[in-house]
């Protein structure tokens, strides 16, 4: 079962869509659902192969992380980076000892 966000931390709330008519790029579907189905691994396996090919994006349906979770990663982050930089610069990486990217 998934941890509970502390109470203090604010919910993270989605912005709105956009009014504007944009042009999008096109994002491959890769389908989580067919890794229990007989050849689905296989399936997904040409599935991201061509998604990266031939759109090089790509986006996860049926992944198994409901909303909640995923609300909960957001409202962490967006947390964290709320902080003022000092703060965030305590949890920096060292490069010196791996190949890491941003804040720990």
């Amino acid at each position: 079962m998934p941890m509970s966000a502390p109470a203090s931390l604010p919910p993270y709330v989605r912005p709105a869509p956009t009014r504007q008519d944009l042009e999008y790029a096109p994002l491959a579907a890769l389908d989580f659902s067919k890794l229990d189905k007989p050849g689905g691994k296989e399936e997904l396996v040409a599935d991201l192969r061509a998604a990266i090919d031939t759109v090089g994006f790509f986006y996860v349906k049926n992944s198994g992380i409901n909303d909640s979770e995923v609300l909960q990663q957001l409202a962490l982050g967006q947390a964290f980076f709320a902080l003022p930089s000092e703060e965030k610069e305590k949890h920096s990486c060292d490069f010196t000892v791996g190949r890491y990217f941003g804040y720990r």
